[in-house]
């Protein structure tokens, strides 16, 4: 399971290489405010 997830992250940085584009910033605080919102309406 490991060596899946490392290979997922390999292949996205080698996409994002040959576009020339940066890795996103992601802003975790939000992420944590919309799974708040989604547990409280019920949404898992």
């Amino acid at each position: 399971m490991m060596k899946v997830m490392r290979n997922c992250g390999r292949s996205a940085q080698q996409y994002l290489d040959r576009r020339g584009l940066p890795r996103p910033a992601v802003d975790y605080r939000q992420v944590a405010e919309f799974k708040h919102r989604a547990k409280e309406l019920g949404i898992d």
